[in-house]
């Protein structure tokens, strides 16, 4: 009997700590509830900023770390928005995205750059764009990462394990203050492949996003 009970406490115990290193972590919900769940109608998605730790690979681009960085930021703002079109056009969400095009038309005629981005006042840039609130993130891998997009049929590559960590922040209008935020650390199975890693991150934002319908 006694070992019985210790071997059901070691595996409860086994489970409870499973649960506590969990890929997600929540935060803000209660800050977002007193602060931006009324009145909130266009959220713009930004481009994210991507951070890798390692040198490139051999092979991938004869551009800069920084630059193929700087053109993955893009590319993971245009699949966030896409992810949250197709969650809007479900009627899942009860706010509506800028069309990215528009957003980066305005950045550019306000001369705002790529690395300007994080350093503005997000109060400024949503009046700029003309919207409630600004969707950014950060994603930062270990190693390289790869745009599936512009990988040829005939030179796919297998994917690479990777520790990648994820952050994706809601910004309101009114005071320019963060009012949400997710974090989300992708399994190593993923790999280095940033559609795959968008991918992960938004299916699990999909469920605890706050403009989520009831």
């Amino acid at each position: 009997m006694g070992q019985q009970y210790k071997f059901s406490m070691l595996f409860l115990g086994l489970i409870l700590f499973l649960i506590s290193c969990g890929p997600a972590a929540y935060r803000g919900k209660s800050n977002f509830e007193t602060t931006i769940i009324k009145g909130r109608k266009t959220l713009a998605v930004l481009p994210f900023n991507i951070v890798t730790e390692s040198k490139p690979i051999d092979g991938i681009a004869s551009q800069s770390q920084e630059y193929s960085n700087r053109q993955l930021g893009y590319t993971t703002q245009k699949n966030v928005y896409l992810s949250c079109l197709d969650q809007f056009g479900k009627k899942k969400y009860n706010v509506s995205f800028q069309d990215i095009l528009y957003t980066g038309e305005i950045l550019r005629k306000n001369h705002i750059q790529y690395e300007d981005i994080p350093l503005q006042d997000k109060a400024e840039l949503c009046n700029m764009l003309g919207v409630d609130g600004v969707i950014i993130g950060d994603i930062h891998s270990a190693t390289p990462l790869l745009d599936e997009s512009e990988t040829k049929p005939d030179n796919q590559r297998r994917p690479i394990p990777n520790k990648t960590n994820a952050s994706l922040k809601i910004y309101d209008q009114r005071d320019g203050q963060l009012v949400w935020d997710y974090n989300y650390a992708t399994p190593n199975v993923i790999g280095n492949n940033v559609q795959s890693i968008t991918k992960a991150i938004m299916e699990n934002i999909s469920l605890k996003f706050p403009y989520k319908k009831k």
